[in-house]
């Protein structure tokens, strides 16, 4: 009779074997990083300023996005209306690094203040309220290419990204896309459901990797424990409610926070 393994053993006595990962790259400590190297600004109403960033890092194959849109591999955009923007480097790992860059108006209004206020786990209850400056007063505000309104604020969000606009009298305009976080938090809800059921012993307290009881294992492995969690492959040995399974989702879909 063949004999069994010590780690068979332990995956027919505990049932962590539907949870065998691949060596996954842990981003917090792979030093892919991006910097913002030069911004031009453009003139009011016209697309016509630029931005330039580097990356150092990872494995040196980059490429370059710019509100997750147009990509290019020298870090170089050009054609840019004001606004501010996110720009995003990756590599041929799953890692990634983001820079803001701001492309002022050129004697137009600019961005100011932007404050938000957390959506809530499948909640509508997020907010963001913005500050315009300099340029001609009066300024109205538009949100996902909505109607314009005059009340610098917007309420009854969802979590997700939003890109505001902001006009002024001169007909100048701004844009900035941000992010409303559901506002999970990692400490209070999330960490005691992965404690309590996964990095268990037998299973990923230090015998199954990767070890749960790291947070950034957790984090290089969030997509994953939410797809397995949500289908109900993960853990083997419990069973996580419906309430369990969408506050680790909404906690991933804000991005796996330290919070």
């Amino acid at each position: 009779m063949k004999k069994l393994s010590i780690l068979s053993l332990i995956i027919l006595l505990f049932g962590c074997q539907s949870e065998q990962e691949e060596p996954s790259v842990n981003c917090s400590t792979y030093g892919l990083q991006i910097q913002l190297s030069s911004t031009t600004d453009a003139n009011c109403g016209n697309a016509d300023g630029a931005i330039t960033v580097s990356a150092t890092g990872g494995d040196g194959n980059y490429t370059f996005s710019l509100n997750g849109g147009n990509s290019n591999t020298n870090g170089q955009f050009t054609n840019v209306a004001a606004g501010v923007y996110t720009v995003t480097v990756k590599d041929n790992s799953p890692c990634s690094a983001n820079v803001t860059a701001t492309v002022n108006n050129l004697d137009g209004v600019q961005f100011g203040a932007v404050s938000l206020t957390d959506a809530g786990c499948s909640s509508d209850n997020g907010a963001i309220e913005v500050t315009a400056i300099e340029g001609v007063p009066p300024y109205s505000y538009a949100i996902d290419g909505g109607p314009f309104q005059d009340e610098a604020i917007f309420s009854q969000l969802t979590a997700g990204e939003y890109t505001v606009l902001i006009s002024d009298a001169q007909d100048c305009e701004t844009s900035q896309t941000v992010k409303v976080f559901n506002g999970t938090s990692w400490d209070a809800e999330v960490s005691p459901i992965i404690v309590n059921n996964c990095a268990i012993s037998g299973c990923h307290a230090g015998t199954q990797p990767p070890d749960f009881r790291e947070f950034a294992n957790v984090v290089s492995n969030a997509d994953r424990i939410k797809t397995r969690t949500g289908n109900g492959t993960m853990p083997p040995n419990a069973t996580l409610s419906e309430e369990q399974k969408q506050l680790i989702a909404c906690w991933v879909d804000d991005g796996a926070r330290d919070n």
